[in-house]
């Protein structure tokens, strides 16, 4: 449920591993354990029938993601070798693209999976072997022998952006093979006396592979003023300037959503992997802020109040040219100011349209 990729490709792959598996051991399987099985998926299918619903009304208004988008995001070989710029040992493999194709699953720990496949092999070890193959193929997308199939036979591949993250399931399953590697390398060094120390020399260095260095951005954890303010309104409509360009999406909208749980109002602002047509239409109008199309884009899309925040404009002069434009037109009042971390917010409220004269 916390990722809808994981939840599609999850249920592609896994059916393939556990069959490969049930061909090499065939089990007897007691009745009592298929009855078990049948009741899980029935739940599963009701939870996903449930969670599909509003997938189902976006899909009906945005389409399906279009090809060269899919292109964009599939992964290659390559991105097998590549590493996050922000893991310390291997940080200077990271290809020049998009963070999304940066898919190695380290050199131990695939030295480790590797290891797995000695003979005699031990149960699970052929089935997780087709599993990370037929991921890291389908990681490829378009480029790849199995994407396409799924992507023309299962509707949920159609609203899928990036095949490269079917590189989660392929660490999954190089993950479980290591773990089997590592239990077949504990056995073989049982009775060294040094064996210990050998393995937690191990883990270590699988520790130091994995140690990485990630950039955050600290957000307020408490409510600016501003906030507060907007919190003691009844339910509004709010838009927060400045609007990213179209060409530049997502801007700060990530900032306006993460704000919003301090006062609970509907937002016109927003961030998605699928934005709808009638809000690119809307930023598209909005493009030269504030002019007068933009400002009757906005109040024909709904926004009471105008918050404009001084942090996101590129710089003060930029800033305070805007606010004086603000101020100089009837269609918007002036209600409240606030200074926080960032800078200065100025709120105005978005006044109805006036009738032309007859």
């Amino acid at each position: 449920l916390c990722c809808i990729y994981y939840g599609v490709f999850m249920v592609t792959v896994w059916p393939l591993v556990a069959a490969t598996e049930w061909l090499r051991a065939r089990p007897v399987l007691p009745r009592a354990t298929v009855l078990r099985a049948v009741a899980w998926l029935l739940a599963a299918g009701v939870v996903a029938g449930a969670y599909a619903v509003p997938y189902q009304r976006a899909r009906s208004v945005v389409g399906d993601r279009p090809d060269f988008e899919v292109e964009m995001y599939s992964a290659t070989l390559e991105s097998y070798v590549s590493f996050p710029p922000s893991n310390r040992v291997w940080g200077w493999t990271a290809l020049p693209d998009d963070a999304e194709r940066r898919l190695s699953p380290g050199v131990l720990a695939s030295a480790l999976a590797v290891s797995a496949l000695a003979a005699p092999a031990a149960p699970w070890t052929l089935a997780l072997t087709v599993g990370t193959l037929v991921s890291v193929d389908a990681s490829t997308g378009i480029n790849g022998w199995t994407y396409l199939p799924l992507r023309r036979l299962l509707p949920p591949y159609r609203g899928l952006r990036v095949p490269a993250r079917f590189g989660a399931i392929v660490l999954l399953c190089v993950s479980l093979l290591a773990a089997i590697g590592g239990a077949r390398l504990a056995a073989a060094l049982s009775g060294w006396r040094r064996a210990p120390v050998a393995g937690a020399l191990l883990l270590l260095l699988l520790g130091a592979e994995s140690a990485s260095v990630h950039p955050v951005r600290e957000l307020p954890r408490r409510a600016p003023p501003v906030y507060h303010w907007l919190a003691t309104l009844p339910p509004s409509v709010i838009v927060h300037a400045p609007l990213p360009r179209p060409d530049r999406l997502p801007g700060s909208e990530a900032d306006y959503q993460y704000f919003a749980q301090y006062h609970r109002h509907r937002l016109l602002n927003g961030n998605s992997g699928f934005y709808p047509p009638a809000y690119v239409d809307m930023l598209e109008r909005a493009r030269y802020f504030p002019d007068d199309q933009a400002i009757t884009a906005l109040r024909n899309a709904g926004a009471e109040y105008l918050l404009v925040h001084a942090q996101h404009f590129v710089t003060p002069a930029a800033f305070a040219e805007v606010v004086l434009t603000l101020e100089s037109r009837t269609d918007l009042t002036p209600v409240t100011a606030s200074e926080d971390e960032g800078g200065v917010v100025r709120v105005y409220r978005v006044e109805a349209a006036r009738a032309s004269p007859p």
